[in-house]
């Protein structure tokens, strides 16, 4: 099932853009690390036009090789590596309370064109204390024009965090719940029971798939700022990220067709493209390293991230998957 997932599979991490451990923040998080980054720096008063709190509107672009989850480090745990490059222009809505609404349109090319194959509403709630960071955040899955390209089977993505900000190893605690649907379709000739003589019929069975994941991640981070590299008013920020990923998934699959009313033809389909519910255990699924590097000036900002996930159950496929993307944004 994880391999089904990888390339189904979105995706981008919590304290991620597009990411891995930054695609919460291609709503949020550009800002929310200067914040953190310019809090009780002496450096604050060249910079408390970005400290300062308020309402602002973000705009990027990210380029990527792998299609995410907004939030849910689980999923993002499942990507797999592509060729394929991905793009997601974002808009994003932040007020000063701390609710947010962003809307990520989901593309790729195809002979030398664009096509959608996924849209993302995400709202979200971050609070942010002197020594806790938490947060809440719903993403809907929409699917686009274009199937040439797998989309995410999820359409309902539900993440929570929360950091302890006071240690220099910030210790961080995420929960994460996805859920959807998706068919498959299969032509399959069968002899068709008690007929004489005997008559054959190819049918178009319709496989109904039903998925449901739920994940619990720790992590540790801490970030590395610097001040005034090249211009007055630009900053630079590192932050490592190492996380554990534990979680269970569920499927369910269902098929029908128009001869379900012969029992032989039901147990046919039910024995060789299944029909039931299977899970695993929970269970660890993978360790992962995130390396998210955001540098800023004025209001433009440019982030480099690289994501690595090694898979830790047994598998006979490729247990290391490297995912990267790069964002370019404006907040204002």
């Amino acid at each position: 099932m994880r391999k089904t997932s990888l390339i189904a599979l979105i995706a981008f991490c919590c304290s991620v853009s597009i990411s891995l451990k930054a695609q919460q923040d291609s709503l949020t998080r550009e800002k929310a690390a200067l914040d953190s980054m310019l809090k009780n720096d002496p450096l604050l008063a060249m910079l408390d036009s970005l400290d300062a709190p308020g309402s602002y509107v973000d705009f990027s672009i990210s380029m990527g090789n792998g299609i995410f989850s907004n939030q849910n480090n689980n999923l993002n745990a499942e990507q797999a590596e592509s060729k394929q490059l991905y793009f997601t222009p974002t808009l994003a809505y932040q007020h000063k309370s701390g609710l947010a609404i962003g809307f990520s349109t989901f593309l790729a090319t195809k002979n030398g064109k664009f096509s959608v194959y996924q849209y993302i509403v995400n709202p979200s709630y971050t609070y942010t204390g002197n020594n806790i960071q938490a947060g809440i955040s719903y993403s809907r899955i929409i699917p686009g024009s274009q199937n040439t390209y797998t989309a995410s089977p999820f359409s309902n993505d539900l993440y929570a965090t929360v950091k302890w900000t006071k240690p220099w190893f910030t210790p961080g605690m995420y929960i994460g719940f996805a859920s959807g649907k998706y068919k498959d379709y299969v032509d399959t000739v069968i002899r068709i029971p008690g007929t004489n003589p005997i008559q054959f019929r190819r049918i178009k069975d319709t496989l109904t798939n039903t998925l449901r994941d739920f994940s619990l991640s720790a992590s540790v981070e801490h970030s590395f700022p610097a001040y005034g590299l090249l211009a007055q008013n630009d900053a630079l920020s590192f932050t490592p990220v190492l996380m554990l990923t534990a979680g269970i998934q569920r499927l369910t699959t269902k098929h029908s067709n128009n001869l379900d009313r012969f029992p032989r033809v039901k147990q046919f389909f039910k024995s060789k493209y299944g029909d039931g519910t299977t899970s695993s255990s929970f269970a660890l699924q993978s360790l992962n390293l995130s390396a998210d590097l955001l540098y800023s000036v004025g209001k433009f900002y440019a982030e480099p991230l690289l994501f690595l996930d090694y898979y830790l159950p047994a598998t006979t496929e490729k247990r290391l998957t490297a995912v990267f993307s790069f964002t370019v944004g404006v907040s204002f």
